[in-house]
């Protein structure tokens, strides 16, 4: 008998040497921080979709004497977010409301989530300048910018909560030796799961399998603790539960199959390309991965140290599967939607350090072998298929990081605008035709109705300063502006200071002008601008939008960001002739210009 000795690690040591450990380090930490920056620069403190059934809803509960604790338990679509809506409300009281606050909330529970993923990494490869190295790509896999993009919804916080707690439990039973504190603690654990977000159930059923897998004294009478827990849990949630009308049947993949395996493959791809073409066979070729790896290590599975990782990957199975069975009715295409991606990412990571594991085994020193030729052989096969599935999935993730760094950049930008306007949209409410607020909303009535209650508490957007013309003083100086459209109308004032503008109330709903203002007097971006209308209505407008073609034409870089945009319902005018003049606020936010060398005339 003898020892297999690897001799890579001597030139590995040699490239390790002109690497520090801060170096290293530096490049784990660096997507957190990233991620911080990227919600920083593109959230917006806007509600959107779902959240206006949370603390809105509840809020016009509390207003009409009618909120109780069960509330908390009703469900949302096929959730019951008990947990989450504790620090949600918790937070938005704190805060009055601040969307971005909980966008911070829900990043804290992800980030929570990485370094007990780290602590689990550890257990198997200690702290080492090479042991950390293989750690990066995962670093920048889960903190890809595409991801990122998940957190500037704010309701994200019932899937960051969950996945805090379903990683804590895989964590918890790893560590778990006997029937002990933490293995009750895992069983806590798996209970905040359920009760944050629908994929809870498969939180039960993934460490199920965990705990049957590991290597621990008293297994059977934890796994019958587990089994009975999992019933329990699961008729709590179910009770009283309604399936969403407005969702498809959870038997439509089994009636159209194609569909559902579609699904079930774009689901698992997205994880890396989010492509309707590509997923499925990105999607198929992590599942071959997976099998070969079966396949190549069906000897020596190294469950004490892979049960935990084969619970990542399962997890990420099961959650692509439920967006087939829930989801396809949609189109398959549905499973691309970025908010699966904090469910399906974990097969990825679990692949790799189950890969990692198996590659270990032939680079260490400890593997005794027969001293036979035959038996060296199907070890340096093994060891050679190893590497190249470990290499396999390290394309994966870096064709991932990649892939989601651009595409998170544009999502960022892209959702930033879109909440910007509503944003815009939500703080002039009274003045909207329902057709904008529906982007926050599809009912409009129901938006009215919460964003009356919210301006009446001051919270959310209506926290935030607000500029009154007749709180400010009025300078006789004509503003530096520009109106460039109205309705998509260009507006030339080159030949005439009047321009004429025919509207037809019955064929729009909406009177849309944009133009660009600047502070004269201070060489400096406004501070806001509005739209008056025969000296009677006060139109805030939205400002600070891009307009890049200032930066040339007034010759000052500080001007980018110059741009304005006011909509208003026109039935607010009535039939007839309206002047529109433009009001300038100071940038010290103290005094305000309405031009008057230019005439806007609105026929309605």
């Amino acid at each position: 008998m003898r020892k297999m000795i690897s001799h890579t690690d001597v030139p590995i040591k040699k490239a390790l040497s002109a690497v520090t450990s801060p170096s290293i380090l530096t490049l784990i930490l660096l997507p957190i921080i990233i991620g911080l920056f990227y919600i920083h620069s593109f959230g917006v403190n806007v509600p959107f979709l779902d959240q206006w059934n949370e603390f809105p809803a509840f809020l016009m509960k509390y207003e009409n004497s009618d909120l109780s604790i069960f509330d908390l338990f009703s469900q949302q679509n096929e959730s019951r977010p008990f947990f989450p809506r504790i620090f949600m409300f918790s937070m938005s009281l704190i805060t009055s409301y601040n969307v971005k606050s909980l966008m911070y909330l829900s990043y804290g529970f992800y980030g929570i989530s990485f370094f007990i993923l780290f602590s689990m990494y550890k257990k198997d490869h200690g702290v080492t300048k090479l042991s950390l190295l293989k750690f990066v790509p995962i670093a920048w896999f889960f903190f890809n910018l595409f991801q990122m993009s998940n957190f500037l919804f704010g309701i994200r916080t019932e899937q960051s909560l969950h996945i805090l707690a379903f990683i804590s439990a895989v964590y918890l039973i790893d560590s778990s030796k006997k029937f002990d504190s933490k293995f009750l603690a895992s069983i806590g654990f798996a209970f905040v799961s359920l009760f944050s977000f629908a994929a809870g159930t498969i939180t039960w059923i993934v460490c199920l399998v965990q705990v049957v897998l590991s290597n621990s004294d008293e297994k059977i009478k934890k796994t019958v603790v587990w089994i009975t827990c999992t019933a329990v849990s699961f008729s709590v949630y179910l009770f009283g539960y309604a399936k969403p009308s407005h969702h498809p049947s959870l038997l439509y993949s089994l009636y159209n199959l194609e569909d559902g395996v579609s699904t079930f493959l774009n689901s698992v791809g997205s994880t890396i390309i989010r492509d309707p073409v590509l997923s499925p066979i990105v999607g198929l070729l992590i599942i071959t991965i997976l099998v070969f790896i079966f396949i190549v290590n069906r000897k020596n599975l190294q469950l004490e140290k892979n049960s935990k990782w084969f619970s990542l990957v399962l997890f990420s199975l099961f959650a692509s599967l439920e967006v087939s069975v829930a989801r396809a009715g949609f189109g398959s295409s549905v499973a691309l939607s970025q908010r699966y991606l904090l469910l399906t990412y974990w097969s990825i990571i679990g692949l790799y350090f189950i890969s990692l594991n198996f590659v270990n085994i032939y680079c260490r020193n400890f593997q005794i072998v027969p001293d036979r030729f035959s038996a060296k052989d199907i070890i340096e096969k093994t060891k050679i298929l190893n590497y190249l599935l470990l290499g396999s999935v390290l394309c994966l993730l870096f064709i991932g990081v990649s892939y989601h760094f651009v595409t998170g950049i544009e999502t960022g930008s892209v959702l930033n605008e879109q909440f910007e306007q509503n944003k815009y949209y939500l703080e002039t409410f009274d003045l909207q035709p329902d057709k904008n607020l529906e982007r926050l909303y599809p009912d409009a009535t129901a938006v009215r109705e919460k964003a009356t209650l919210l301006r009446k508490y001051n919270l959310s957007v209506f926290s935030q300063e607000k500029y009154d013309l007749e709180a400010l003083k009025k300078k006789d100086k004509e503003p530096q502006y520009s109106v460039d459209s109205i309705n998509g109308q260009q507006v030339n004032l080159i030949k005439d200071k009047t321009v004429n503008i025919a509207i037809t109330s019955t064929e729009t709903d909406e009177i849309v002008i944009e133009g660009w203002a600047v502070d004269v007097d201070e060489n400096k971006l406004a501070r806001a601008v509005f739209i008056v209308v025969n000296d009677k209505i006060t139109v805030p407008s939205r400002y600070g939008i891009k307009r890049e073609d200032l930066i040339n034409n007034l010759n000052n870089k500080d001007f980018l960001k110059a741009g304005f945009r006011a909509s208003f319902n026109p039935s607010l005018l009535g039939d007839g002739t309206h002047r529109i003049k433009i009001a300038v606020v100071s940038n010290d936010g103290t005094s305000y210009c309405i031009g008057q060398k230019n005439e806007y005339n609105l026929y309605v």
